[in-house]
């Protein structure tokens, strides 16, 4: 969630964010089932408290933190996640997450983003309480549903809150919105008002997020072969055991 704000690149060393994701971020056995499923059933949970039409939210997360699950290769959102600066992370526990963005935090990291629903900590600071506040699936989703909601109610549409969800920049929050709606179609359907109303654009053809353009230049390493300082900003590093 970027919240009409772009991620900045830079302010945190390069050098720094490679061994801290050497240091945490492999995943391992720890990646449980549970872990797996933490956010697709929050998401679930707070559409039907928020009033937010079924699978939106969901969609949402999967473009935001989607994984594929260790255990099953399905993509689902993923709650370690973090974004800090424009670098995005997965991790194998909500200590090793909240490590890194107190870490990235530390060495001036500006915009971080965290959890199921990549809710930014400087756009959003008051919330969460604390910051295992805001890596709990739940609390997340909550947030993040209550967020889509206020932006419905200021935009008058699902598609628009979608877009701002992102960036209110059209530039950024269209694209956006088609992957969410590509998402949401992979999840069994989009509503028909919300698809023909897409920012003027004909809603993507089903595709698995894994498979898309972007995703594919997701960049994976092993622990032998850790990624150098060179790389450019702003694609998730997968570091594996």
């Amino acid at each position: 969630m970027r919240n009409k704000i772009q991620r900045k690149d830079g302010g945190l060393r390069r050098g720094l964010l490679c061994a801290a994701v050497m240091m945490l971020a492999a995943p391992s056995a720890r990646a449980e089932v549970p872990d797996a499923t933490a956010c697709a059933m929050a998401g679930r949970a707070a559409e039907q408290a928020q009033g937010v039409p079924q699978g939106l939210l969901v969609s949402i997360g999967m473009v935001e933190s989607g994984r594929a699950d260790p255990l099953s290769g399905h993509v689902t959102p993923w709650p370690w996640t973090v974004n800090a600066d424009g670098h995005g992370q997965y991790f194998a526990s909500k200590e090793d997450a909240e490590a890194f963005v107190r870490l990235a935090r530390s060495s001036g990291a500006h915009d971080v983003d965290v959890g199921c629903f990549q809710v930014s900590l400087e756009s959003h600071p008051e919330a969460f309480a604390t910051l295992g506040e805001a890596f709990d699936p739940a609390d997340n989703a909550n947030y993040a549903a209550r967020y889509l909601t206020q932006l419905k109610g200021m935009t008058g549409t699902w598609n628009t809150a979608i877009a701002d969800y992102h960036s209110s920049t059209p530039q950024l929050g269209l694209p956006y919105q088609r992957q969410v709606l590509a998402a949401w179609r992979g999840l069994g359907g989009v509503p028909l008002e919300l698809a023909a109303g897409a920012g003027g654009y004909p809603a993507s053809d089903p595709v698995v997020i894994m498979q898309s353009a972007i995703a594919k230049r997701i960049r994976v390493y092993s622990m032998d072969d850790p990624p150098s300082a060179g790389l450019h900003a702003g694609l998730p590093r997968v570091v594996t055991p």
